[in-house]
Formats: C-alpha cells, sequence, structure tokens
C-alpha cells in the first residue's frame, strides 16, 4: 500500500509529467534536426548533379520528402524538355534511390513525335516555392 501511494502523489505525478514533456520535445528536436540533415544530403546530392557527378548513390525518395525537398528536375535532352516531378505523387517505392526512377520516366513528347521512348538526365532536387494552389490556404 505504501508503494501505490507514493506514485499517486501529486509530486510524484507532476515530475512524471515534465519528464513526458520534456522527452516529446526532444523527439521532436530530434525530428527537426534529421529532416535537416537529410535537406542537406539531397541539396548536396542536386549540387553534384549540377556539376556533373554521378547519379548513384542518392538519397531515397522517403528521405527526400522527409527533407523537404519534394521535386525532382528532369530534362529530356532530345527536345530540351524539362520537367518537374512531385516526388510526393510518384508510385514507387519510398526506400529506393532517387537515380532508380530515370527508368521509370519517358518523354510523352518524344514519344508522341518519334514513336521512342527517351530517358531524362536527372538535373537535381528542388524546394516547393510556393503550395499547391489546388491546395486549400490555411
Amino acid at each position: 500500500m505504501l508503494a501505490l501511494a507514493f506514485y499517486e502523489s501529486p509530486e510524484v505525478l507532476t515530475g512524471a509529467q515534465r519528464l513526458i514533456q520534456r522527452g516529446i520535445e526532444f523527439d521532436e528536436a530530434a525530428d527537426r534536426q534529421l529532416a535537416s540533415a537529410l535537406r542537406l544530403d539531397c541539396l548536396a546530392w542536386s549540387a553534384l548533379q549540377f556539376t556533373g557527378g554521378p547519379e548513384a548513390p542518392s538519397p531515397t525518395i522517403a528521405a527526400a520528402l522527409q527533407g523537404g525537398v519534394e521535386l525532382l528536375e528532369v530534362q529530356f535532352r532530345q527536345c530540351n524538355h524539362t520537367e518537374l516531378i512531385d516526388l510526393a505523387l510518384v508510385i514507387w517505392p519510398r526506400e529506393r534511390p532517387i537515380h532508380t526512377l530515370r527508368r521509370a520516366l519517358y518523354c510523352a513528347k518524344c514519344l508522341k513525335n518519334y514513336q521512342r521512348k527517351r530517358r531524362p538526365d536527372l538535373i537535381g532536387l528542388r524546394v516547393r516555392q510556393n503550395p499547391d494552389p489546388t491546395s486549400p490556404m490555411k
């Protein structure tokens, strides 16, 4: 009975609540730091693409989404068409690297005009500048 009375005391509950609150705050801070690290990794890969570096290894789609870098810019060399692909809408396993998307993408213009599926060059990842105009305003 003594132990039960000890756990029911308001001082212990307040202390436990403070510890829980601190744990939640630390967890949120860790999530923010992880998102920041993933964002920097994605932007570093984009810079490497800009300078002509190799496509592989690349961050995963999940890492890009968690880091807030949601758009993949691709360019089709044959028709000089550039496209931004929203990674959140892509139906592809999230644990796969971004460079594996290249084999699933092709230019609709080239398919229509030349009857060939031409693969794009990956330009880099981009941060969404404006919210989606079709989404509700907050």
